[in-house]
């Protein structure tokens, strides 16, 4: 569950729009808060189409100026509360997490009407006892260190502002990345740079998302970067290694001998401890094979280019053996990756192995179950059931009630002995 909020400065540009498809694709957020689109509700529908979202809401320009929107990924994780030209009110009720405040705030430009954002702030804190986080361009900073170059802020903007968090209960977050949200003049002279887009939070919110995550990006198709806030960001376990047999062991002759050797030399083992044995010194040795391509090649090429430099007879035999080893390096690599792009392959259509890296790494990624439904409609994680719904739900599947199988099982001709069988199940 993540955020975007970003001042587009107008969605009419074709830059803006393909960069926050850009964005969806990177970070896959689950709800969009768009400032200053300068457009009409039907622009921002045409969008939510576009960019695969169920739900939308916008606010629309007024003339030339202003325009919020609002777009969610899945039609109930959000209900609507409160809006005005400068905020959306939202209930936030994702599975699994108890249900919050979420207000995308766009400030008042116009620093003689800034009291009016203080006092909206104000009344939206007093509106709703839930959890709340509220984030966006507020048009104002809470100290001098958020700006860099031109005139110093008015002392009098920051005190107020100030003043309106405190009578709100809101703290800030923490901003990773560049410090600097909006700048203008880049290159030049006049360069200024603010932190303009800010995310604040109740203490109650804080308390529920104690690892939320509140960052940055680099870079921006308009004079805004977006900021981007993770609740509850993923918490990584530690992986399980699961054995897979590598396509490009195979061109390794050791790798029959190390199956050869596990095999005839623990005859006192087991068939399931010889087979364990086996995959264990499989998965060592093939580690450091599969695993170092990029070093493994360029200590070849400094090979390689060490025997071209020398002018004896002997150097050149060793430079021919030297370079078909190079060689199976690089068929070793490519086998490896296209194991890994299995039908990407043949759509693809690439055969640098950066690409099948990738597309290996995003399949694992989409392919990922952080959580599912029980049979009661719960939502279960990793950390609160979710191996068990699993195997309940296949335990159903595979089984029965009051079957009468024997009609059938009778027709079956049995080729499996009595002495067969109690051989099998030993």
């Amino acid at each position: 569950m993540n955020a975007i909020s970003w001042n587009c400065c107008g969605l009419g540009n074709p830059r803006a729009i393909q960069f926050l498809i850009d964005l969806c694709v990177q970070k896959k957020p689950n709800f969009i808060f768009l400032c200053e689109t300068l457009c009409n509700n039907d622009t921002v529908d045409r969008l939510k189409v576009r960019l695969g979202f169920e739900n939308s809401f916008s606010v629309p320009a007024q003339g030339r100026k202003g325009g919020i929107a609002f777009l969610w990924k899945v039609a109930t994780d959000a209900h609507l509360l409160k809006f005005s030209a400068h905020h959306i009110d939202l209930e936030i009720h994702v599975p699994g997490f108890v249900h919050w405040r979420l207000t995308r705030f766009y400030g008042e430009p116009s620093r003689s009407r800034r009291h009016t954002t203080w006092n909206l702030l104000r009344e939206l804190a007093d509106s709703s006892p839930l959890p709340w986080c509220i984030l966006g361009d507020f048009n104002n900073i809470t100290m001098h260190d958020d700006k860099k170059g031109g005139h110093p802020y008015p002392q009098s903007l920051i005190h107020g502002f100030n003043t309106a968090l405190h009578d709100c209960r809101l703290c800030e977050l923490q901003l990773r990345g560049h410090k600097y949200t909006w700048e203008r003049g880049k290159a030049t002279q006049n360069h200024i740079e603010i932190r303009l887009d800010k995310a604040f939070a109740t203490q109650s919110w804080l308390t529920i998302f104690n690892e939320a995550r509140f960052s940055n990006f680099d870079f921006s198709s308009s004079d805004h970067t977006p900021i981007f806030l993770e609740p509850a960001p993923c918490v990584m376990s530690k992986p399980v290694v699961i054995f897979r047999y590598e396509n490009a062991w195979s061109r390794e002759p050791l790798c029959s001998q190390i199956v050869r050797s596990c095999w005839e030399l623990n005859a006192t083992l087991s068939l399931a401890e010889k087979t364990k044995l086996c995959l264990d010194t499989l998965l060592e040795w093939g580690r450091d094979l599969t695993g170092q391509f990029k070093k493994r090649l360029a200590t070849s090429k400094k090979k390689l280019s060490c025997l071209k430099s020398r002018d004896n007879p002997d150097s050149h035999e060793d430079f021919l053996i030297e370079q078909c080893n190079y060689f199976e390096i690089l068929a070793q690599q490519e086998l490896y990756w296209k194991q890994r792009s299995k039908q990407f392959w043949l759509n693809g259509g690439d055969k640098n192995s950066k690409y099948f890296h990738a597309t290996a790494s995003s399949r694992k990624r989409n392919n990922q179950i952080v959580q599912l439904q029980d049979s009661n409609g719960v939502w279960k994680g990793w950390d609160s059931g979710l191996d068990q719904v699993i195997i309940d739900y296949f335990s159903v599947l595979y089984s029965t009630d009051h079957a009468i199988c024997g009609s059938v099982v009778n027709g079956i001709r049995r080729s499996v002995t009595v002495e067969q069988n109690d051989a099998l199940l030993t």
